[in-house]
């Protein structure tokens, strides 16, 4: 009997207000929410995101606020982006423990992502709070454009200064989670929301469409859409207070984001966040046995995952199955998000995994999770191939996908391969069924391939890659057979 062949929906994993250094909320008083919780939140607390994400293979979004990472008080400079406004001073909140936090940003890269959320998180005027700092709260309700483009140059100034920025080589956060889920949504205005993160380099957005604005059109589909080249993706609601301990969501999420805070994902002692940990990774895990599901490794896979499950079609055709991209809108084609679309079937007996072939374009990508095979399909130019599935054939050479980077292309000629990778951290690539490699190099800017093995038990070559840049590079690996592979 043909397996089900499916274009799964993804999931990922967005943590909000990640960046607070003093918990306790505030704004009974007038000041900030922070984390709501009454503790300092430090490095324990970020390695929790990252071992979450070493653990199941992930890269969970922090979303950042960043004010109490100020070392020279940038924010006074920023006067609506704090309480204190030009009075701001940070220096008693100073401390090893900026440092020990940055690390794990520049260390663990490969499973934890730094995102843009804010600043401080409000707008303030005197002293004044009104939610939130990016947008007000309905159309006429928008702070001046200079003044937002003031909060997100501060960011920068932020995270520069913890070699975490653009002044050090790494690019600007790529995702974005509006503060308060407030997000002005206007294709014709030059200054909304969109316009503003696009204009600094973001490039994904999440929120939940129930607290956006829209001035006019609607999103394109009922759960995502672009705004000026960002593609914003609705993330519903989890259920679960913003303030709560160690707390998972009751049901599956309704759309491919699973967004959380910070405090969601910990314990009021940090030495205890493993256990918090722990159920998150069996919550987390239990979604990937879903057909129909696939939880994604990065924000990047998300998004391009997305675009495939709106409008990629999959059709049986005899004993083939029909893939085709062509339905993907042509400006979301030029916006270069929608990488190879993953593919998935059940298992066969015994855990067996089919291999698939195909006409107009090749596997370069494959692994099993939960019951589930997952194959990464590049195709042709012309957008359309035809898939075939056998338990007799053997499978071409291709990545065993066992890590978060993405794999864009892989291509064989003669005794020379091409390998297009999305690369985080670093990483060991395998590839498998192609024999040994020699003569491996790495083109792209601040990439470095370290070593080059071959594991004879599991007849694959691998390659171990690194990136210099927190957000990841995008970079070809080329090389050659060895002779008597």
């Amino acid at each position: 009997m043909l397996p089900t062949l499916t274009v799964p929906r993804p999931i990922q994993l967005v943590v909000d207000d990640v960046g607070w250094r003093e918990g306790w909320d505030l704004s009974e008083t007038g000041g900030p929410f922070r984390a709501g919780v009454d503790r300092l939140l430090g490095r324990l607390d970020y390695e929790a995101v990252a071992d979450l994400g070493e653990a199941l293979g992930i890269r969970p979004q922090c979303a950042m606020v960043m004010c109490e990472w100020d070392m020279h008080n940038v924010c006074a400079g920023c006067p609506t982006a704090t309480q204190s406004g030009a009075a701001w001073d940070n220096t008693a909140r100073v401390g090893p423990w900026m440092g020990e936090c940055a690390e794990v940003f520049r260390t663990r890269s490969a499973h934890i992502e730094l995102a843009l959320h804010g600043v401080g998180h409000e707008h303030w005027e005197q002293g004044q709070r009104t939610r939130a700092e990016w947008f007000g709260q309905d159309v006429d309700d928008r702070w001046p454009w200079d003044v937002v483009q003031t909060h997100i140059a501060c960011f920068t100034r932020l995270i520069d200064q913890h070699g975490l920025g653009p002044a050090t080589g790494m690019s600007f956060p790529p995702s974005f989670v509006p503060c308060a889920f407030r997000f002005y949504w206007d294709n014709a205005d030059p200054e909304s929301t969109g316009a503003l993160v696009a204009s600094a380099g973001v490039r994904y957005a999440s929120t939940p469409y129930s607290s956006c604005t829209f001035a006019g059109e609607q999103p394109e589909r009922p759960d995502g859409g672009f705004e000026h080249g960002v593609l914003v993706l609705d993330r519903g609601s989890s259920g679960i207070p913003w303030f709560v301990w160690d707390t998972v969501p009751e049901g599956i999420p309704t759309t491919s984001i699973c967004g959380i805070h910070w405090p969601n994902l910990l314990t009021p002692s940090p030495r205890d966040n493993g256990a918090s940990v722990a159920r998150w990774c069996e919550y987390l895990s239990e979604l990937g046995k879903s057909d129909g599901l696939m939880l994604a490794r990065s924000m990047s896979e998300t998004c391009s995952q997305w675009i495939h499950s709106q409008y990629t079609t999959i059709q049986r055709q005899g004993n083939d199955w029909c893939l085709d991209t062509s339905g993907i809108p042509v400006s979301v084609s030029q916006w270069g998000m929608a990488g190879p679309p993953v593919v998935s079937l059940p298992l066969g007996q015994g855990g067996r995994v089919p291999a698939l072939r195909c006409e107009g374009g090749r596997i370069v990508a494959r692994w099993e999770d939960d019951g589930h095979a997952y194959f990464g399909v590049r195709l042709d130019e012309a957008g359309r191939c035809r898939v075939h599935c056998s338990e007799q054939e053997g499978e071409s050479p291709c990545v065993r996908r066992s890590g978060t980077y993405n794999v864009l292309d892989l291509r064989f000629q003669g005794e020379t391969f091409s390998l297009g990778l999305e690369l985080f951290g670093r990483q060991r690539v395998p590839i498998r069924g192609c024999g040994a490699l020699t003569s491996v190099a790495v083109a792209g800017a601040g990439a470095t391939v370290h070593a080059v093995t071959y594991d004879t038990a599991e007849q694959e070559a691998l390659i171990d890659l690194s990136v210099d840049d927190i957000q990841g590079r995008t970079l070809t690996v080329t090389g050659k057979l060895a002779r008597g592979s």
